[in-house]
């Protein structure tokens, strides 16, 4: 028996631990190498999504109180305040808050038209007097952008400006359906025969009626409404 053959005889479990290591050892670099010169796949990049701006809406299907059982101030102007008196404060408001009141409210103004009849300048020249282009009080406090008063039959929540209870609306647009409410029923009712290519007509109508407390109110809201060109979307 050869010494190499005696070696190994006696010491077989070191050989064969020394064996295992070194097969161990050449796995691990082996695969390794494989690993390093695999090209890496880069991530797919997943599409960005964009950001779902929420826009200011209306909607017919919102509830205010039916008109038949609600009874409005026949003073839409706060204070005792006239359309002229409102229209010299409205001078003083920066100009980029009446356009992009205009652009903000343009849209309900002439749903409002198609629903009603009334001239979308109407509308919008209204609210930008008594809501001083949204930086009043009660626009900012009440969502009312017309002034419309509290009424012994009014359900719905208040706001009070000064000492005068005003209605406070859930959104802008409710404002905005109650005015066109106000103008086109009871003692304004005769408006709705009026077309609404009759700017002139409508403002001396409801300057008669009361809306407008005097002849120098309608002239500030005629106006108004040729200052912003607002007539331009009443044949929307």
């Amino acid at each position: 028996m050869g010494k190499a053959e005696k070696y190994l005889k006696k010491n077989w479990l070191k050989v064969a631990i020394v064996l295992l290591l070194v097969y161990g050892a050449t796995r691990k670099n082996l695969s390794l190498k494989i690993n390093m010169n695999t090209p890496v796949k880069s991530e797919e990049k997943q599409p960005i999504q964009p950001v779902a701006v929420p826009k200011e809406g209306y909607t017919d299907n919102q509830r205010i109180q039916p008109i038949e059982n609600n009874t409005f101030s026949l003073d839409p102007f706060p204070t005792k305040q006239s359309a002229s008196e409102l229209a010299e404060r409205l001078t003083k408001v920066e100009e980029v808050f009446k356009k992009e009141f205009v652009h903000r409210f343009v849209k309900v103004a002439v749903n409002e038209q198609h629903k009603f009849g009334i001239p979308a300048s109407i509308i919008l020249a209204n609210a930008l007097l008594m809501s001083q282009a949204g930086q009043s009080t009660a626009a900012l406090g009440a969502n009312n952008f017309f002034n419309l008063h509290c009424t012994s039959d009014w359900q719905g929540p208040t706001f009070t400006a000064g000492k005068t209870c005003l209605r406070n609306y859930e959104t802008a647009w409710m404002s905005f359906r109650d005015h066109s409410y106000y103008i086109t029923t009871g003692a304004f009712s005769p408006l709705r025969t009026k077309s609404t290519d009759d700017v002139k007509g409508w403002v001396d109508t409801l300057q008669t009626l009361g809306f407008y407390p005097t002849k120098a109110d309608a002239k500030a809201v005629l106006l108004l409404i040729e200052q912003y060109e607002l007539s331009s979307w009443d044949t929307r």
